[in-house]
């Protein structure tokens, strides 16, 4: 069928892409005749709404070839789930940003995302100043970002100042901003405001798995594992992320006999089917206890064949 009238064909674009039947979508895009910027934003939108950052991507660029400029509801698009940051693709966020006349609060978000997820933090902090200098309300979003790109002890004086400001907007009760507090504070070392900030907030296991891990990379062994039995005693469900912290800290604090068991345990009764990374833990614990046997019987045991015979081997490399 030919979609000649270009209004028809958009308008199918849209409804085939808000039911996630992105075939149907481009099957249009292939009869027009003429593509509008409106055809294009229909379809990027189309692939980002069913979950294909990088098929979204590569029509914007598909569009740019065309000559045809990005609108503000293209970039709206392209800022509303950071596409080029998630695509690795930092260039094009900043020409992006650099073409934009009029900045926002969501456009500034989008560049910080951006920056921070390539660690680019003064990047970052340069684009939050200017934000502020130009009169624009930061939003949650952003001030999270930027505070997960302090991790040096050198950053600390910032990220109180930052905290200072989350204070004064009274972001303190969002959940991102304060897991993003606690993250930043256990990467300072300063593991006790990370844990005063947790006990003050509404806590998602978001929260437990940084405070989690915060204080395994803390050495906080014990505290580590109190807490996990404390999440376990509220009756939430840990997830992979959970278990990778505490199995990390039984191999930290040579807990043998606590990490078989939270291995054995995982799928069955915590609902949470075993990694590598997890196996790796358990290997490198057993390993160092010289537990060699226990630790070839329970890895032949649990783990798929193919990824148990290379642990074996590698336990073995290890330890002969």
């Amino acid at each position: 069928m030919d979609f000649s009238n270009s209004v028809l064909g958009n308008s199918l674009i849209n409804m085939y892409g808000n039911f996630g039947l992105l075939d149907y979508s481009f099957g249009v895009i292939l009869t027009m005749k003429q593509l509008d910027i409106i055809s294009w934003n229909s379809l990027i939108r189309a692939c980002h709404n069913a979950g294909h950052q990088g098929l979204a991507l590569e029509q914007f660029y598909r569009m740019r070839i065309t000559e045809l400029l990005p609108d503000q509801f293209t970039s709206s698009i392209l800022i509303s789930i950071d596409l080029f940051s998630k695509c690795n693709r930092l260039e094009d966020s900043v020409q992006l940003f650099r073409e934009e006349y009029q900045l926002g609060s969501a456009l500034c978000s989008s560049m910080i995302s951006s920056y921070a997820r390539q660690g680019l933090g003064e990047e970052a902090l340069g684009l939050f100043v200017l934000t502020w200098r130009k009169n624009l309300r930061p939003t949650e979003y952003m001030v999270s970002c930027l505070l997960s790109c302090f991790s040096s002890v050198l950053q600390v004086e910032l990220g109180n100042q930052i905290h200072s400001l989350v204070l004064k907007l009274g972001f303190e009760s969002d959940a991102i901003v304060a897991n993003s507090l606690v993250g930043m504070y256990a990467k300072f070392g300063s593991i006790y405001d990370a844990l005063n900030i947790f006990n003050e907030i509404r806590r998602d296991l978001i929260s437990w798995n940084t405070i989690l891990m915060g204080l395994t990379y803390n050495g906080e062994v014990s505290a580590a594992m109190d807490l996990f039995s404390e999440l376990i005693g509220k009756g939430m469900p840990p997830d992979r992320i959970t278990l990778y912290a505490v199995l990390q800290a039984c191999n930290y604090g040579s807990l043998v006999d606590e990490g078989i068991q939270i291995l054995s345990s995982m799928e069955k009764e915590l609902g949470v089917k075993p990694e590598k990374q997890h196996y790796a833990f358990a290997v490198e614990l057993f390993g160092r206890a010289g537990r060699l046997k226990e630790a070839i019987d329970i890895i032949m045991e649990t783990m798929p064949h193919k990824t148990a015979r290379l642990e074996v081997n590698s336990l073995y490399m290890r330890n002969f």
